[in-house]
């Protein structure tokens, strides 16, 4: 997989705003943004519109963070030559 230069923080972020704006601020759920640092990933966002389950939202947000863990570990085992178990 080809990585690409991820945008700039602040324009991504920007760009993030402007999507929330366009809704009206009734309409506005919640939203997460992940950006980790040295930019070792694409940036990872949601924006929710109407109504949303608390529970649901910390949820989502958990495995999103869980997932971008496991990358994150798995290349650093990739990297260190480890292969796992066969």
């Amino acid at each position: 997989m080809e990585q690409q230069t991820p945008p700039s923080p602040s324009k991504y972020l920007r760009d993030l705003a402007d999507k929330i704006e366009k809704n009206a601020p009734e309409d506005f759920g919640g939203c997460f943004c992940i950006m980790l640092p040295a930019a070792t990933t694409e940036p990872v966002a949601n924006i929710f519109v109407g109504k949303v389950d608390p529970l649901a939202f910390l949820t989502l947000l958990k495995t999103k963070i869980d997932v971008l863990v496991a990358e994150i570990d798995d290349a650093a085992k990739k990297q260190a030559g480890y292969m796992g178990r066969r």
